[in-house]
């Protein structure tokens, strides 16, 4: 004899402050009955499609972009007034310049587990803020050696921003994913020309302190605007939060003026959790080799040349 379930499940949307109520009656089938009628996530960004949100979403991303390239920039435009400043040494100026991507070097890991664990909204708005405070200390320093040690926690809060492609991928469908994620470097290509804008206007007659502050306001802007943010409906379920993922589906289906499926949401698969040390076995070594060296390259080539730019008309 089939019995009788009555469930009721309730959430919050973050936006709206409304409160989200899903109420479900079921007869439990019994062997022969059919299973019932789930969906998940993935069937759910499917079935959103893109829209509003997504449009908002990528915006918000591409601004964290936007910060990270004016930070990048700022190097290259700081150098000649620390050696006007403080007297620094060529060797010395460099050390400006490894001392944030010493930072990001070693908080890049750091941030991709602390999002894991903590969610990608809490991880974005505590690098965005660790990196806008350090940025104004920076302006504040009077010695090159707290400079230096200013500039090592902004590495250290820069590495953390890409997590914002993180979070914008895991809420785009599959067919507009990868334009998506490559417009946002449009936004890095916004960030730099801001940088070099902002620089011509301050720098003559200002100074680089005040280059420095203003060059950190995009990082508040993109922790306010953070808020608005829900949390990844993949890092709930993966945590068992099934009605905090609900909810938060239903707000993006909101948005673009769809539905979600009708069902039961639930994970995509049951799987132990992955460690760093999968990246170089057997199955992925060569992969991860070719990615290193890519990347590798590409810092050389692209940072090299960018913070080189200044040197060139000296």
């Amino acid at each position: 004899k089939p019995s009788v379930s009555f469930s009721l499940d309730s959430a919050v949307d973050a936006t709206s402050g409304v409160v989200l109520t899903s109420t479900s009656f079921c007869n439990a089938p019994d062997d022969n009955g059919p299973p019932p009628v789930t969906f998940t996530v993935h069937d759910a960004i499917e079935a959103a499609g893109f829209g509003k949100f997504q449009i908002i979403l990528s915006v918000i991303g591409g601004f964290a972009w936007m910060a990270d390239s004016m930070e990048v920039m700022l190097l290259s435009l700081l150098s000649p007034s620390l050696a006007c400043e403080w007297g620094v040494t060529p060797f010395q100026q460099a050390l400006s310049t490894t001392f944030v991507f010493a930072g990001w070097m070693i908080s890049s890991p750091f941030w991709g587990r602390f999002c894991d664990v903590y969610g990608r909204k809490k991880g974005l708005i505590s690098a965005s803020l660790l990196g806008f405070i350090f940025g104004i200390v920076t302006a504040f320093t009077h010695s090159f050696l707290a400079f230096l040690l200013a500039r090592f926690f902004v590495g250290l809060a820069v590495g953390g921003v890409p997590q914002s492609v993180t979070m914008t991928a895991e809420f785009l469908p599959v067919e507009t994913r990868a334009k998506c994620l490559t417009l946002l470097k449009f936004f890095w290509a916004i960030g730099a020309a801001t940088e070099a804008g902002i620089a011509l206007a301050v720098m003559p007659t200002l100074g680089w302190r005040w280059l420095v502050g203003f060059s950190s306001l995009p990082l508040a802007l993109f922790a306010l605007s953070c808020w608005w943010l829900p949390e990844s409906a993949r890092f709930h379920v993966a945590h068992g939060k099934i009605v905090e993922a609900r909810a938060t589906l239903v707000r993006v289906a909101r948005y673009n003026n769809r539905e979600l499926p009708h069902g039961e949401l639930v994970a995509e698969s049951e799987r132990s959790s992955t460690r760093m040390s999968e990246l170089v076995s057997e199955q992925h070594r060569r992969t991860t080799a070719q990615l290193w060296i890519i990347w590798v390259l590409f810092g050389l080539l692209y940072y090299g040349i960018t913070i080189y730019t200044t040197k060139l008309f000296q």
